[in-house]
């Protein structure tokens, strides 16, 4: 996510019924030709508005009627705009919103009747049955296994995408003539934010989707040489036509069967064995870089601007959300400044949250993605994955959790060390690298109203770590 938000900075400088819409869903020429004449002008202004309209009034009777009504549009043609815009039937859109506001206000304490009434729901079997559909479990067990995050406004400028039906999944999904599996919905284990990107398909296989073919694309090649060098990754399922993905006007589907292992997850480092833990994900991180550094000259990657973003975008941009003494900036700019040339740059992984490793009998056995992979400081991956454990732990004011992370960032650097050695210059850097990351997010988080609670933990990462620079050193 971190890298997502570092990538478009640097480009243009983290997780929702009806038989008439239903058409644009289906394969035809008629339906396509439509379609693309509704995308032909821009709505997105219009359909946010019926968006801010709906978020605005859950609690209330909405129809389609009143929503086409106030768009200007008759009821058949706003059907068919909200579809192509959104991603899905209006109603059942706001379906979606009104169960993921009452899972929230339960979680915060109230009753399941009560949160089942106020949104528009008869009785609490009706709220029951809706959210089962949806969830494919109960609200208690829902409860159990995530916390939910507060509802953000959906602005579609800022999703960039649309949201997908289960039908539409397994019109997809008929193209690896799988559509009659079972789909659930995927959680980063680091946010707990429900993904509209990737969803678990049975259950050994992951349905990704995305605009951005190039990146698509480096994943599965880094995937095919991480597995080569003996380490595991996911491996891409072939479509009925051979191809490795498919595409579906602009954005590519690929199915991938997920390895044998699970996903890292921050509280297993703050366990018995914790720190050797923490230097294997070091060690296997190394062992990545050199099989990167063989890739370099098999494929043009993006270079490295991670100087030139975080002078004109992170820095101000965390400046802007929280107040930073002018001596602390003026010394981290000059300091970064004097030390970068001399860091080591390469192909990095670029995005290793701690999910993003896979954990085999305790110890890390190989990688989930490489979407964001390019050319940066070698640094930053090690830093990255550390402060994202932190990210994933964070309690504020607890000095004995911090001192535990603290031994755990060591010994990540540790073990990549012993694997693939820092040179005395980046050992210099890694406070500066370690304040760079976390500006990154500090500025990105700020940005969104969908990102509010991570961008004031991340606020707080930051002037804890401050205030212990010296635990960023490698000792």
């Amino acid at each position: 996510m971190f890298s997502q938000c570092l990538n478009a900075k640097i480009e243009s400088a983290e997780k929702l019924a009806g038989n008439t819409t239903a058409e644009i869903n289906c394969d035809g020429r008629e339906a396509g030709n439509q379609k693309k004449e509704i995308h032909a002008v821009d709505y997105r202004d219009t359909i946010q508005e019926s968006l801010d309209y709906i978020e605005d009034n859950l609690d209330t009777e909405i129809t389609a009627e009143e929503l086409s009504s106030r768009a200007g549009f008759s009821l058949f043609y706003f059907y068919r705009l909200f579809q192509a815009q959104v991603g899905m039937p209006v109603m059942q859109y706001i379906l979606r919103r009104r169960l993921v506001h009452a899972i929230y206000d339960i979680s915060c304490g109230a009753k399941m009747v009560d949160a089942a009434l106020r949104y528009g729901f008869d009785t609490h079997a009706g709220f029951f049955r809706a959210f089962r559909r949806e969830y494919d479990c109960s609200p208690s067990n829902y409860l159990k296994r995530h916390k939910p995050k507060r509802p953000y406004r959906i602005n579609l400028r800022q999703e960039g995408h649309v949201m997908l039906t289960q039908k539409k999944i397994k019109e997809i999904l008929s193209h690896w003539g799988m559509e009659q599996e079972k789909i659930s919905s995927f959680y980063y284990e680091s946010s707990g934010f429900k993904s509209d990107r990737c969803w678990y398909v049975g259950e050994n296989y992951l349905l990704k989707t995305g605009e951005n073919l190039p990146a698509l694309k480096r994943h599965l090649e880094v995937s095919e040489a991480v597995r080569q060098a003996g380490l595991e990754a996911a491996v891409y399922v072939p479509a009925k036509n051979g191809e490795k993905y498919i595409m579906d006007e602009d954005t590519y589907f690929c199915l991938t069967r997920m390895p044998e292992g699970e996903f890292l997850l921050a509280r297993d480092l703050y366990a018995e064995q914790g720190n050797s833990r923490a230097r294997y994900v070091g060690e296997i991180l190394g062992q990545l870089h050199l099989i990167m550094k063989d890739m370099e000259e098999q494929e043009e990657y993006q270079e490295d601007a991670l100087l030139a973003s975080i002078k004109g975008w992170a820095l101000p941009g965390a400046r802007r959300a929280m107040e930073l003494p002018d001596e602390f900036c003026s010394e981290f700019e000059k300091g970064l400044e004097a030390l970068y040339p001399m860091l080591p740059v390469q192909l990095i992984h670029h995005n290793p949250t701690p999910s993003d490793f896979l954990i085999r009998q305790g110890k890390p056995a190989g990688f989930i993605e490489f979407e964001n992979t390019e050319k940066a400081i070698r640094l930053f991956d090690p830093c990255y994955v550390s402060t994202g454990i932190l990210s994933e732990s964070f309690e504020d004011g607890n000095e004995e959790k911090l001192r535990q992370w603290g031994l755990l960032y060591q010994n990540i650097l540790r073990g990549y060390d012993s694997v693939n050695p820092l040179s005395e210059k980046e050992k210099e850097a890694l406070p500066y690298i370690v304040f760079s990351i976390q500006m990154i997010c500090v500025a990105y988080f700020s940005e969104s109203e969908k990102y509010a609670e991570l961008a004031e933990i991340n606020q707080k990462m930051l002037r804890q770590l401050i205030a212990h620079r010296d635990m960023l050193t490698l000792e």
